[in-house]
């Protein structure tokens, strides 16, 4: 009774619980037909004379009705059918293996597109970035070029411009001074020569003229022509 009230209470509720089958001989000896592989029919002997015990007896199989093994056919697997089986199994395992790795596969594939794409964009950053960077290199030369030329132009400008802007008197002044530095050099020049003079013609009035002197008269008087 109890293992028929455990058993039809696991099939009820779905909850395992330990089935005490040793605790009488019938529940040992029906072990396998209660929660077996089996289908299993009870038939009930009740007696109208007897109310008690078939009162016990409904009971009872009403909670046996409600025990639910789940039977099976048994088979006699051969060996070529256990083999069979295997490559089945193995044939399903490397299909298995094969529709993964083709998956995988396509990933990888779109992968490397993936990077393949995304270097190509980059690389083409990059060359925009260098066309950039040498133009904006061009563009900075140009201007130190100008940089530079306007600076030499304002130089020149700047010494042309300080020598028209001379003052007048500063020329004049010049001009004086040289004028009068030649005028004394003439001076002593003709100073010069009326001595050579002199004395010339008291060392004639004396005797002959020395070559010397003759011709430093000559130079006297070349620079006072001059």
């Amino acid at each position: 009774r109890n293992v028929i009230n455990i058993l039809a209470e696991v099939s009820q509720t779905g909850k395992q619980r330990h089935i005490p089958y040793r605790d009488s001989k019938l529940t040992f000896l029906m072990q396998e037909s209660l929660g077996g592989n089996v289908k299993l029919t009870l038939l009930c002997a009740i007696s109208a004379t007897q109310r008690c015990e078939t009162l016990c007896t409904l009971r009872f199989a009403q909670r046996a009705k409600a025990i639910k093994n789940k039977a099976v056919v048994n088979e006699v697997i051969r060996e070529h059918k256990l083999q069979q089986y295997k490559h089945e199994k193995e044939r399903n395992q490397w299909t298995e293996a094969e529709s993964r790795l083709i998956s995988l596969t396509e990933e990888l594939r779109a992968e490397v597109e993936t990077n393949r794409l995304l270097a190509e964009k980059r690389k083409r950053e990059l060359d925009a970035e260098r066309k950039c960077s040498k133009e904006l290199k061009d563009a900075l030369q140009i201007a130190n070029d100008d940089v530079k030329k306007a600076t030499s132009v304002a130089g020149v400008r700047s010494v042309v411009s300080k020598l028209i802007h001379t003052p007048a008197a500063e020329t004049s002044a010049l001009n004086a001074e040289q004028e009068e530095e030649r005028r004394i050099l003439i001076d002593e020049d003709r100073g010069l020569q009326y001595q050579l003079k002199d004395t010339s013609e008291a060392m004639q009035a004396a005797g002959e003229l020395p070559l010397p002197l003759k011709e430093a008269e000559g130079v006297v008087t070349a620079k006072v022509r001059k």
